[in-house]
């Protein structure tokens, strides 16, 4: 009975394109078919082709229009989570199963003030273990969708995110929380010390462009204690923001841990509030399939062994 179960699923797969659930998973991740497209070298309009060989053997829309993007439908959002588990499965089985072949190789991502603060104890303590491992770190915040496009497609093993991700296939873990702080040059014009709502009305801020949900939180929660800020630079990356702040009259918001750890290099003082600043939550995200590495398992055990001394200690420190 199960050998004829077995040949009925070859028959239904072998006349159906396995490469068009590619397509769909890489439209899925981006939410844009010009995106997909260019992400596997092919042209929007062979993607649309594609999808629409979807449509019709699901005889769904799976994707419509949602302002400039598009939005998954009930349909596309069940085939997604069962891709995710068919695909973890799939990966599995053809993966190597020798130990001699086992990865060792392995790709993380994280905020840069995690990256200094935490990977060169992880580093040391895999050496001094007796580990053989190669780390490649990328140094960014991630948000949802590139969490999930770095997971999905094994692009990232491990990814520090202020985005919560959770997946059937994926594990997320809050791992440290960190304060931010307002921060100027030591010899601005104005401000000596401390910021308050009538002190902010005249002065021009830095903010880092991260649509992330918990950092956007943070900003409303700052505005609704200052007002409404005048923004006049905005990054992505935190120390270019220190750079700008140190040279110019500009206030802006520094993570403590980052700041601990420059706090020496930069030429910028710590303004006290009279209200509460609020934290950012750091979560470590991975593929759960993953922790059947040995060497993978080992790097975890030693990450969370080093992220309450590396960040947690930082934030002490600045508190």
């Amino acid at each position: 009975m199960s050998g004829y179960t077995e040949r009925n699923a070859l028959g239904k797969i072998k006349v159906f394109d396995l490469n068009l659930l590619t397509v769909f998973e890489m439209v899925y991740a981006h939410s844009s078919v010009s995106l997909a497209a260019t992400s596997m070298g092919m042209t929007p309009s062979a993607v649309s082709q594609s999808l629409q060989k979807l449509r019709n053997h699901f005889n769904d829309p799976l994707f419509i229009r949602e302002g400039k993007g598009i939005s998954a439908t009930t349909v596309a959002i069940n085939l997604h989570e069962q891709l995710t588990q068919s695909m973890e499965q799939l990966g599995r089985v053809v993966s190597v199963s020798s130990d001699n072949d086992l990865k060792k190789k392995f790709v993380v991502y994280s905020p840069p003030f995690m990256g200094m603060a935490l990977l060169p104890a992880v580093l040391q303590g895999l050496q001094h273990d007796g580990v053989d491992y190669e780390i490649i770190h990328y140094s960014g915040y991630t948000e949802s969708l590139k969490t999930e496009e770095l997971l999905s497609f094994r692009k990232a093993d491990i990814i520090f995110s202020t985005s919560p991700y959770t997946s059937f296939s994926t594990i997320c873990i809050p791992c440290a929380d960190t304060e931010v702080l307002f921060v100027c040059r030591k010899d601005h014009p104005r401000l000596k010390g401390e910021l308050t709502q009538e002190l902010a009305e005249h002065e021009k801020f830095t903010a880092i462009n991260i649509d992330d949900p918990e950092v956007v939180a943070g900003k409303i929660k700052i505005n609704e204690a200052l007002g409404n800020r005048n923004v006049v630079f905005t990054s992505n990356s935190m120390l270019t923001i220190m750079s700008v702040l140190e040279n110019t009259d500009t206030v802006g918001v520094i993570p403590a841990g980052l700041l601990n750890r420059f706090k020496n290099s930069f030429n910028v003082q710590v303004l006290k509030t009279d209200f509460v600043m609020p934290q950012v939550r750091i979560y470590m995200i991975y593929n759960r399939s993953s922790a059947h590495n040995p060497v993978f398992s080992a790097m975890l055990d030693r990450l969370k062994k080093e992220i309450p001394e590396s960040l947690k200690h930082e934030v002490r420190e600045e508190e």
